[in-house]
């Protein structure tokens, strides 16, 4: 299906959600030459367009929360960036990754949150349905696949902060050690309800990582095969493939050359040239 406003022509691709009050899909822009793709929120229940109306119009964050905003196949549309799917549930190993680097990545998020330009009403979503995705560098995206059932028009700041610090509490509480201050901190914050806005948990968290202290040699080999397992698994299985391929050939030349040549640089490589025999 294509979707057409003043500045975009987008070509479905791919569905990733469809619920009784709006559909998520992935697009491609093709007016441009294509390779260029967006998430396209699309809504059709109108008391719900409406509603994000009004949020938009009274939120200080609602003109640059997305790309484009039209009406097209007779539904109101939001074209927001597209974020590759990693999601932090999936890639986020509490149990491997030292304090320090759970540490770091509860503050990249905190900072995405606090630099997001959702209206708050939209954020509280994102945040609710777990659309969080961990960057290969430790640096957290947020994406925009949800579902606006649950929309409230009246979230504000308070809202977000809580559901980011309920977040960050389940991301550090597999680290209950006496170091990990700003999971206990949240344990006794949370349940009243006591943060405000993003800068006091924002103080909380930044203030306990910094006691962490310098890290050793030790912990900082810890945290660089945390963060770079991934890739050292595929060079492993690139390399073990490559060694397979070589030992293969090696096998078929004995199998028809009765030799390898590729030895003859190692063993007795220069015993002939051309007719001349240099043994003697």
């Amino acid at each position: 299906m294509i979707y057409q406003s003043d500045h975009l022509t987008l070509r479905s691709v791919m569905d990733v959600f469809q619920g009784e009050i709006n559909d998520v899909m992935i697009c491609e822009e093709i007016s441009g030459g294509g390779g260029v793709y967006y998430t396209l929120l699309t809504v059709k229940d109108h008391d719900a367009v409406k509603k994000l109306l009004r949020i938009m119009k009274q939120s200080e964050r609602g003109e640059d929360c997305c790309v484009d905003i039209f009406s097209s196949n007779g539904r109101f549309c939001m074209v927001f960036p597209y974020i590759k799917e990693r999601k932090l549930s999936d890639f986020y190993m509490a149990k491997a990754f030292p304090l320090s680097l759970c540490q770091e990545i509860c503050l990249n998020l905190l900072l995405q949150c606090m630099s997001s330009p959702l209206p708050y009403p939209l954020l509280e979503l994102v945040l609710k349905q777990g659309q969080i995705h961990l960057l290969k560098d430790n640096s957290i995206a947020l994406g925009y696949c949800i579902d606006l059932a649950d929309l409230h028009e009246n979230s504000g700041q308070k809202e977000c902060v809580m559901q980011c610090a309920i977040r960050i509490r389940e991301l550090l509480q597999e680290k209950t050690t006496k170091k990990n201050v700003s999971y206990q901190l949240l344990l006794k914050k949370i349940p009243k309800q006591s943060y405000q806005d993003f800068r006091e948990l924002y103080k909380d968290i930044r203030l306990s990582a910094a006691n962490l202290g310098k890290r050793g040699l030790k912990k900082r080999v810890k945290e660089f095969w945390a963060r770079n397992q991934e890739t050292v698994f595929k060079f492993l299985l690139y390399l073990s493939v490559v060694l397979a391929a070589a030992v293969l050939l090696m096998f078929l030349s004995n199998v028809i050359w009765g030799e390898i040549p590729f030895l003859r640089l190692f063993f007795n490589s220069f015993e002939q040239i051309g007719t001349e025999s240099l043994i003697k």
